[in-house]
């Protein structure tokens, strides 16, 4: 039987809740306000009876956080403080509607810690709001457009709204199931948002009016209720099989990891000036970090951060975007920061796809596109590095800290265990070392290489370009002999000369009278040039054809072949680039790279389908 003093409160509250929006709904009628608002109001509203129904129809608060409601109940309380100054020039619907947010969000609370405390998941909802609620207020002290007392707790409101539902994220990561009144309690808060997020849209659009502080939260907060809804429809118990890593290496990468954010925060708030920072590669490493919120309590291997690192870098990474767009905007590099997001946001995901096939759920997907799309979120800062005459110390530091972090990260990968699944670096003479073997690897196609590198960099006795340059087409050269050395001379008893039979003969011959007759100068360097192009394009067959007469490939050898397509495909973006950038294009160049690409595509699938996934590579039969 229901308690007489529980039913009727509540029962009460959610009729006062339905006439509260019809009365928000006739005056935003009457005054002819927007429809976008009167719908986000209504599902504000809704969301409250929704709530409110739960606690009364199942006597139980499971699934409920406790701390995100004390939240929201600051955020009314703070934003109402006008209530009693200005009640009589609010309309009628308005100062109702201030009445009934502030009421309902204490009752909530006292419903959660009081009558239903029993049922309340205490173990679970332990995120220290401290740390959501100060870094708020010290925000909104500096960004509030007046030190008026009304007008910085009305920006506290704002900011702090945008992330009061991390409580209620961080409890849905840690149980196995939600009822339905959680989810339509979410729903209809997140829409809530958006709606209003739709209306400043319209609002700038139609007026030029924005509001900086408002935008910013929103956006925020849309990207948090995001979180939630992947998370609730994906939600599953997950595996107890976290890797445990060195505790200094851990702290140190966490530590490498921020800092990189701090330093772009300080140049932000010490200069005032975001020159030489990329709004590209920060909007980037936001999607990432916000992704990377989804494994905050799982097993994913994608990395090791602590849940409020994770939550900080979003907090962060939003804030520097705002900073740049918005207070900052006319210091902002914007003729510069040119790179298209898109030509590395659609690779990373359609690569992510592959990764995770197999998989139905949207989160693993997202974290393989986050995990994907951080390795190149630099590539726009860079791209800006390339067009500015100087840089200043903050960006220089900003730059080595997260350097120093990726390379700690390696490091950790290291010590975890012998076996990458991520996409490791090999190098041609690491190959023999690290198995005492060269099975499974053409000696055919590491004499083609070796032939490519030797023909094209005989230049080197006769042009200087850079001291980078040189380095490079030694160590091309170097590392092409050495592997043959090895190969043939040092493990040449593991070598499979059965296997390895194709002739490169059928190869060398052709490229070479091609050079002859498709050439941009006839003369010795630029023919042997032209003739490593082709030859480059090709050289990868004898390899190709070793592996499927064996049918199969160690990992190592995967990664390498690998690395070496990717090498190739990015080489083709850039011709694509600097044909957009400097109209520059080398056709033989061009065609030679595309037909190397294409020739590694089948095993790109392959590679993306089974090596990532831990399994060995073996062709279809």
């Amino acid at each position: 039987m229901r308690s007489p003093s529980v039913h009727v409160p509540i029962a009460f509250a959610t009729r006062c809740c339905w006439a509260t929006f019809y009365v928000d709904f006739c005056c935003c009628c009457t005054t002819k306000m927007f429809a976008i608002r009167v719908f986000g109001d209504f599902l504000h509203v809704l969301s409250f009876a929704v709530l409110l129904a739960k606690l009364w129809r199942t006597k139980s608060c499971a699934g409920i956080s406790g701390k995100s409601q004390i939240l929201y109940a600051i955020v009314f309380t703070m934003r109402y403080l006008d209530l009693p100054v200005n009640i009589s020039a609010d309309a009628f619907y308005l100062s109702s509607m201030k009445v009934v947010y502030i009421a309902i969000s204490f009752m909530i609370v006292y419903m959660i810690y009081g009558p239903y405390k029993k049922t309340y998941d205490r173990d679970q909802d332990v995120l220290y709001n401290e740390f959501l609620v100060v870094p708020c207020f010290v925000l909104a002290l500096y960004s509030s457009y007046n030190a008026s007392p009304i007008e910085v707790l009305w920006t506290f409101s704002i900011f702090l709204e945008a992330i009061a539902i991390i409580p209620q994220l961080d409890l849905l990561c840690k149980i196995e199931l939600v009822d339905g009144y959680v989810v339509c309690y979410l729903l209809a808060l997140g829409l809530y948002r958006a709606m209003y997020l739709l209306k400043w849209t319209w609002l700038y659009y139609t007026t030029s009016f924005y509001e900086p502080n408002a935008l910013f939260a929103s956006f925020v907060q849309i990207t948090l209720f995001a979180l939630v809804f992947v998370r609730v429809f994906t939600m599953k118990q997950r595996e107890q099989n976290k890797m445990h890593s060195s505790p200094l290496m851990a702290l140190l990468g966490d530590l490498l990891h921020l800092l990189p954010v701090v330093i772009l925060l300080a140049k932000l708030w010490r200069t005032r000036s975001c020159s030489g920072i990329s709004g590209k590669s920060q909007i980037l490493y936001a999607f990432v970090f916000s992704a990377q919120v989804l494994d905050v309590y799982g097993t994913s291997s994608l990395g090791s951060n602590p849940p409020w690192m994770r939550v900080s870098l979003v907090l962060a990474s939003y804030l520097i975007i705002f900073l740049i767009y918005g207070p900052y905007r006319k210091t902002y590099d914007r003729d510069q920061d040119v790179l298209f997001n898109e030509f590395l946001v659609l690779p990373c995901f359609v690569l992510a796809l592959f990764a995770t096939e197999g998989s139905s759920s949207p989160e693993h997907v997202l974290l393989a596109f986050a995990a994907l799309l951080e390795i190149v979120a630099i590539v726009p800062q860079l791209e800006l590095l390339c067009g500015v005459q100087s840089v200043d110390n903050y960006v220089v530091s900003y730059l080595v800290s997260l350097g120093l972090y990726r390379t700690v990260f390696i490091l950790t990968w290291a010590l975890q265990a012998r076996e990458f699944v991520a996409l490791p670096i090999v190098s041609k003479e690491k190959v023999p070392y690290d198995t005492r073997s060269c099975a499974g690897i053409s000696g055919k196609s590491q004499i083609l290489f070796a032939v490519v590198y030797i023909s094209r960099y005989l230049d080197l006795v006769t042009t200087f370009v850079s001291v980078y340059n040189t380095v490079m087409k030694l160590v091309f050269i170097v590392s092409s002999v050495a592997t043959l050395y090895m190969m043939y001379v040092k493990f040449k008893a593991t070598y499979d000369h059965n296997h390895d039979s194709f002739r490169i003969e059928f190869l060398l011959v052709p490229c070479f009278v091609l050079a002859l007759l498709i050439h941009a100068a006839f003369t010795p360097l630029e023919i042997l040039w032209t003739f490593s192009i082709y030859l480059e394009a090709v050289a990868i067959l004898p390899q190709l054809f070793l592996v499927s007469k064996t049918g199969e490939a160690e990992s190592i050898t995967s990664h390498y072949l690998f690395a070496l397509g990717s090498y190739r495909a990015l080489y083709l973006l850039n011709w694509i680039y600097r044909y957009y950038a400097e109209g520059h294009y080398d056709l033989i160049a061009i065609f030679a790279g595309a037909i190397q690409t294409i020739l590694y595509c089948d095993f790109f699938y392959l590679y993306i389908t089974k090596v990532l996934k831990g399994k060995k590579l073996q062709l279809p039969a």
